[in-house]
């Protein structure tokens, strides 16, 4: 839901010419999202009454592992797809970085979504793999699998339509 606020206003906004203001309304409007969406499952949970201090040390304990291994994963993650805005920062004019990251937010816009309800799945299953049978292979084969048949179709289109679709969506420069 956040992703969707943010780049949905972002890029709905920057077509109205709103300009920074967009970006940054576009920004709090994702964060909100997420806190709102975020705070459902607490809501859910208190009204069945408080849980017990010994059953969230028992959680605490049992779910250790989970910030240690999935933190790094994400930041690493973000950090490899943020890299090349980087780098085009240091050596191209803000136009070409502009560009860029336009194109890179509206064309990875549909992967975001798609990919943050996957790997929830993903990982859930994953982790029972690999609980019950000591290894989660066949799921990250199935699901890479998976992935790329499902990306196949969208990836052909796109590289037929991309540019006329951007010339009609950001004018004829992009074209």
């Amino acid at each position: 839901s956040q992703v969707v606020f943010m780049a949905a206003g972002q890029i709905g906004l920057g077509l109205m010419g709103v300009g920074a203001a967009g970006l940054i309304f576009s920004q709090l409007a994702g964060l909100g999202a997420l806190a709102i969406v975020s705070t459902a499952p607490i809501s859910r949970c208190k009204s069945a009454g408080e849980p017990e201090a010994s059953r969230l040390g028992a959680l605490a304990r049992r779910y250790a592992n989970f910030p240690r291994f999935l933190l790094p994963a994400h930041l690493l993650g973000n950090l490899a797809l943020a890299m090349p805005l980087y780098l085009f920062t240091g050596t191209c004019d803000a136009l070409t970085v502009g560009c860029y990251a336009l194109a890179n937010r509206v064309l990875g816009f549909p992967v975001t979504v798609l990919t943050g309800s996957i790997s929830e799945v993903f990982r859930q299953r994953a982790a029972e793999d690999l609980v019950q049978r000591g290894s989660c292979r066949p799921v990250f084969i199935k699901t890479a699998c998976g992935l790329a048949a499902l990306a196949l179709v969208p990836t052909v289109i796109i590289i037929l339509t991309a540019r006329p679709l951007f010339a009609v969506l950001f004018g004829e420069q992009w074209g």
